[in-house]
């Protein structure tokens, strides 16, 4: 089960999903997360300190909303997705078997 988010968590779940959709060959930094922007537009409001943004990240890993992955010892955080399709879930997959 997924724990709600607060708003600051859903600005920057919502950072990383446009940042997905408008560069699907790149990950989010902490640096970007910062800025705030994907593009031309302010997703979430700019801080001045990466500190924030990766407690965010880290609750909302803890909290089901985010999968933290690696390449070559550096992270990356994707959204936790359905399987049928690749829209960000509103409830964890669930392995559900046929009898």
């Amino acid at each position: 089960m997924k724990y709600p988010m607060s708003p600051p968590q859903k600005e920057i779940y919502d950072f990383i999903v446009e940042f997905y959709k408008e560069n699907p060959d790149r990950y989010p930094s902490l640096a970007a997360m910062c800025t705030g922007m994907v593009g031309e537009r302010r997703i979430c409001k700019q801080r001045s300190s990466r500190e924030t943004p990766r407690r965010l990240v880290k609750q909302l890993i803890d909290k089901g909303w985010l999968e933290e992955k690696f390449y070559r010892n550096v992270a990356y955080w994707v959204p936790v997705v359905k399987q049928s399709t690749l829209e960000p879930a509103n409830v964890p997959f669930q392995d559900w078997h046929l009898s």
